[in-house]
């Protein structure tokens, strides 16, 4: 394939990725989990046991990690919303990688046209 093909080729990707990060509307950083806790009371049940479940997210913030208890009624937007977080940075990710390739590619293409440009006319 030449080297132009790949180039088209490579942009074609490149421009996939940046859409689908561009179409992300909402996001949260951080990660999903459920975890459990015992309330501390000698008689409750959880006192023998692993404890009481509760959904929380896990994300730094100013350098620090913080904790968020999250509602029942709002895991399935939370699992989605860190889902999308992972995906655009993933995403950004891969850009960064096609972007380097392309400069790769582009720099071999420069020599190319140098030469084909030689071979049309010697030049002093």
């Amino acid at each position: 394939m030449s080297i132009l093909k790949q180039i088209k080729a490579l942009e074609k990707k490149r421009a996939a990725a940046l859409s689908k990060i561009l179409s992300t509307s909402l996001v949260a950083p951080g990660s999903y989990g459920r975890v459990y806790c015992r309330c501390g009371k000698p008689n409750c049940w959880c006192s023998s046991g692993k404890g009481h479940p509760y959904s929380r997210i896990v994300f730094s913030e100013g350098g620090r990690s913080k904790t968020k208890s999250i509602s029942e009624d709002n895991v399935g937007w939370i699992k989605k919303v860190t889902k999308n977080y992972r995906d655009f940075k993933e995403g950004v990710k891969k850009i960064k990688e096609y972007d380097s390739i392309l400069f790769e590619l582009l720099g071999k293409y420069l020599k190319e046209i140098i030469m084909q440009t030689r071979d049309k006319k010697e030049y002093n």
